[in-house]
């Protein structure tokens, strides 16, 4: 679960999103680690509260500001 809350901690919006990952793992062949990301597949089940709290529109809403 991903909790997002506005930067204002007056403001009592928020969204939250519930998700899965899958992580796929494979041994490395060299380097300091023994294991490493092979990929990460994200699936979004659902999300609750307002959307326009969610990182990429806030960003966007920078952006035209």
């Amino acid at each position: 679960m991903i909790h997002r809350w506005p930067r204002d901690a007056a403001d009592a919006r928020f969204f939250h999103t519930f998700r899965y990952n899958e992580v796929v793992l494979r041994v490395a062949e060299s380097g300091p680690y023994r294991w490493v990301i092979e990929s990460i597949t994200q699936q979004a089940l659902r999300s609750e509260g307002s959307p326009e709290l969610h990182r990429s529109r806030r960003q966007d809403n920078d952006r035209t500001a």
